[in-house]
């Protein structure tokens, strides 16, 4: 089977990755089957039913670190809005490709695969190239969770590109997250004498009207500017009757390079009162890589000889 870069994004976005729930492995298989049949060397581990992780790794002939590159095979889910193309044709339509998952990131994985072929074909490689084709990053990135801890039957890593889609620029930072639950209490009475009870609604109104303020540092980063906080779930109440006596938020908080989980709980504690109860449902740290460092620079050369532009 022939494939150029668009015949082979156009397959990718006809595997359907929704997550959830996934259904990776049937994308592992096919992304498998094609680099197996260039001689590279495949390992592919499953976390669970239809989900699954891959990587292949390039021969190399000195001991130095690798090269790694790393992509996502799940997609957000569709969304209720209609679409006008279906979402796993790939169609193209006016020099541009649609689909669920064409630029996050089917395409990218369609970019490591040609590298992965062409890497193939290079005799003497000074330096060894790995590329990981994971599962669950929707979700909190359960595949590179899991890879991150069998890390030591993989190569030593030297570097890693993330092939997010970026339009092209070479980007050294990226903002953490940290999902909370927080729930207000309050006293439930009959909805005809709410004087005698404690409105947990009310509660939870005012806490999100602080939460739309409140500042987590004092001055921006100067890559990503500040952590943003945003409400994304709010559910709270039995009956229209009754008093509610419990409301839950769930709060999405994108961190900054260096926040601790630590001192964002204690900054809400501070800012929310003692009373709100705080569980900490999931949290990825921020990352950062001063543009100073080599390999950096390096990328940053490569991509403005092939761009024309500065990254």
């Amino acid at each position: 089977m022939k494939l150029s870069p668009l015949s082979l994004t156009r397959k990718l976005i006809s595997h359907n990755t929704i997550n959830p729930p996934g259904n990776e492995s049937v994308c592992a298989d096919f992304i498998s089957s094609i680099l197996e049949s260039h001689g590279l060397g495949v390992g592919q581990i499953h976390l669970s039913e239809n989900r699954s992780c891959l990587w292949a790794i390039s021969a190399r002939e000195s001991e130095s670190s690798y090269l790694y590159f790393c992509g996502h095979m799940d997609t957000v889910p569709l969304g209720k809005q209609q679409w006008s193309v279906g979402p796993f044709s790939g169609e193209v339509k006016e020099g541009r490709l649609y689909g669920r998952g064409a630029s996050d990131m089917k395409s990218g994985l369609a970019a490591m695969i040609f590298s992965a072929l062409r890497v193939s074909r290079v005799k003497g490689l000074k330096r060894g190239v790995v590329f990981l084709f994971t599962c669950g990053e929707e979700t909190f990135c359960e595949g590179v969770r899991h890879l991150a801890s069998i890390k030591d039957r993989l190569p030593p890593m030297g570097a890693l590109v993330v092939c997010e889609p970026t339009s092209n620029h070479v980007c050294v930072a990226h903002k953490g997250a940290i999902h909370y639950l927080l729930t207000f209490h309050g006293k439930s009475a009959h909805a005809s004498m709410p004087h005698l009870g404690s409105n947990a609604i009310y509660k939870a109104c005012k806490g999100i009207q602080t939460i739309q303020t409140l500042k987590l540092v004092r001055s921006p980063h100067p890559l990503l500017g500040y952590p943003t906080l945003s409400v994304g779930t709010i559910n709270g109440g039995e009956n229209i009757n009754s008093v509610p006596d419990s409301v839950s938020i769930g709060l999405d908080i994108r961190v900054l390079p260096g926040q601790k989980e630590p001192d964002i709980r204690a900054s809400l504690k501070e800012a929310l009162g003692p009373e709100v109860e705080i569980d900490l449902l999931n949290q990825a740290p921020g990352i950062y890589t001063s543009p100073d460092d080599p390999w950096v620079g390096q990328v940053m050369e490569i991509v403005e000889g092939i761009t024309g532009k500065k990254s």
